[in-house]
């Protein structure tokens, strides 16, 4: 679930959030200077104008069955 509060300006696929809200894969949430975007359930992108410190390891997104 996420949340906007009233000192944070969040938005999910373009939509500002109000309220709590579930995501999905696929759905990309945005706040000032930072993006996040759900690629599958067990996998996030992360990105940001600097950089981000955290505990999460480096992954590369494997090639669908299609590309190979």
């Amino acid at each position: 679930m996420l949340e906007g509060s009233m000192d944070e300006t969040v938005f999910v696929n373009g939509q500002r959030v109000h309220a709590k809200q579930r995501i999905h894969t696929g759905d990309e949430i945005v706040w000032p200077f930072m993006s996040m975007t759900l690629i599958e359930d067990d996998f996030i992108q992360v990105d940001s104008v600097s950089t981000v410190h955290t505990s999460l390891p480096v992954t590369k997104q494997p090639d669908s069955e299609m590309k190979k």
